[in-house]
């Protein structure tokens, strides 16, 4: 496997103890852990409830519904790769169904190297979602200091009568001098005046 460093929580939604027993031989406890069971979507409802996983394994049909709209479900509402298993005969509408949604469909009977394939794939799309995430966070990050500094920019115009340069040019040397962050700096000035 790729990705030595990641564990990868995973989720199995079946109700057949001989495809848990066969996927849990593929799922070597130092690249996947914890491995959840549920039998039904709503046993896997309540798991995700208290804590997404990173890979969701569906194996369809399922007692209390096929599965597709919960496989779509999982995949608008977390950031879970989720792996849906139909028989054969189901493959082609089904994946015709989920595919638009990022949920991959594998057609039933397969093989275990199929499925540690799929595996593979779904921990680097976990991987490339969990960069996009971290991304995403930082740019938001980013964005809530520049509000702050702007703010206290204005707030440097407006009681000091300085101009917008000589106020940034302020918090930037303050920050430098007192060795801290601008966003430090910018709460301090909106704290005191």
């Amino acid at each position: 496997m790729i990705f030595n460093s990641r564990t990868y929580r995973v989720l199995i939604v079946s109700d057949s103890e001989r495809f848990n027993e066969v996927l849990s031989g593929l799922l070597p406890e130092g690249h996947y852990f914890p491995v959840l069971y549920a039998s039904t979507i709503r046993e896997a409802r309540e798991e995700i409830a208290s804590e997404n996983a990173d890979i969701v394994l569906i194996n369809a049909p399922l007692p209390d519904d096929y599965g597709i709209a919960f496989a779509i479900e999982l995949s608008e509402t977390t950031s879970s790769g989720v792996l849906f298993l139909v028989n054969r005969e189901y493959f082609e509408e089904t994946a015709e169904r989920v595919s638009s949604y990022g949920v991959f469909t594998v057609a039933k009977p397969t093989t275990a190297a199929r499925i540690s394939e799929y595996l593979q794939m779904m921990c680097a799309m976990r991987e490339r979602i969990r960069r996009m995430d971290e991304k995403r966070l930082k740019a938001e990050r980013d964005a809530k200091v520049l509000r702050l500094v702007n703010k206290a920019k204005w707030r440097l115009i407006e009681t000091h009568s300085m101009t917008e340069a000589e106020a940034q040019r302020f918090i930037e040397k303050r920050a430098m001098d007192e060795r801290r962050s601008r966003e430090s700096i910018a709460r301090e000035i909106l704290d005191e005046t």
